[in-house]
């Protein structure tokens, strides 16, 4: 554990001087503020569209797609980071070796490089909300709040994204070909069946239950249903409605302790199969 934490610490710095290096600390802070709340802004406008044009129904899944993209852009930065972590040191900075030589985790080290990333994000995330419930009067209220739920459902669902983007950072370190695409592809291909802009109801029944199958489908609902006093309501057929709360945080539950021991002996695997087939100082151009 001890040498789990000073290689997160050590990546955690190295991965914020990486990323805010081009400007100063204030403005990349903007920046990365910004980032999230333009999203949201974007699919809450869209469906105002919906609305003006005759299609009232757009209005009704206002609070569910802000919410639900909003959260997601957590998902989509920390899926990319640990891939793309993995490319920039093995082939842009060339020291990835001299890490996997240390006595230090390269484990804990994704994890800094990973939370330097989205901890920006992490202050985005409650400001952007704060702007919708203030400016775009989406529904969310202080005092509706669920905050034991929020609490657990946010926990759980950070650990079950961070082991997903562990996962793919094991993968990267083995493709030797197009490795900076595996963290996009996959958050792109998530966006569709997580249920993050629409509800899964509207997929054919083969895709449905794929996004079924996703434990991120439930960690946004959720987080839906933590801040959104209506979430259940059964007018929106999320086809989540039926599922009680508690069975809900038992499915992420089991989800987070699933990636756990998915995730760890691919990492470790991953590093072996990287040392002998000497892939970490391979350099690809991409």
């Amino acid at each position: 554990m001890q040498r789990f934490l000073q290689a997160f610490r050590v990546g955690a710095w190295l991965g914020w001087k990486t990323e805010s290096n081009w400007t100063n600390p204030l403005f990349y802070i903007l920046w990365s503020l910004l980032l999230p709340m333009s999203n949201g802004l974007i699919m809450t406008m869209m469906l105002r569209v919906l609305q003006r044009t005759g299609n009232a129904s757009g209005a009704d899944l206002l609070p569910y797609v802000f919410i639900g993209t909003v959260v997601y852009s957590i998902v989509a930065l920390l899926l990319d980071s640990m891939a793309w972590a993995v490319l920039e040191d093995r082939e842009r900075m060339g020291m990835l070796k001299y890490i996997a030589i240390t006595p230090s985790s390269m484990y804990g080290y994704l994890w800094g490089r990973g939370f330097a990333k989205v901890s920006i994000n992490f202050l985005a995330v409650p400001l952007t909300l704060t702007f919708g419930a203030l400016v775009l009067d989406i529904p969310i209220r202080l005092s509706t709040i669920n905050w034991p739920l929020l609490l657990a459902v946010s926990l759980l669902g950070l650990l079950i994204v961070t082991f997903a983007a562990q996962i793919l950072a094991g993968v990267t370190l083995m493709i030797a070909r197009h490795a900076g695409f595996v963290g996009q592809a996959v958050s792109g291909a998530l966006y569709l069946f997580t249920g993050a802009l629409f509800p899964i109801t509207v997929l054919p029944n083969w895709m449905q239950a794929i996004a079924r199958a996703v434990p991120l489908t439930y960690w946004l609902e959720g987080m839906r249903r933590a801040l959104w006093v209506d979430a259940q309501n059964p007018v929106y057929n999320t086809g989540l409605n039926q599922l009680s709360t508690s069975n809900l945080l038992l499915i992420l539950l089991a989800s987070a302790v699933a990636m756990a021991v998915i995730s760890i002996p691919l990492q470790r695997r991953a590093e072996h199969r990287a040392k002998e087939k000497g892939l970490l100082d391979m350099n690809t151009a991409y």
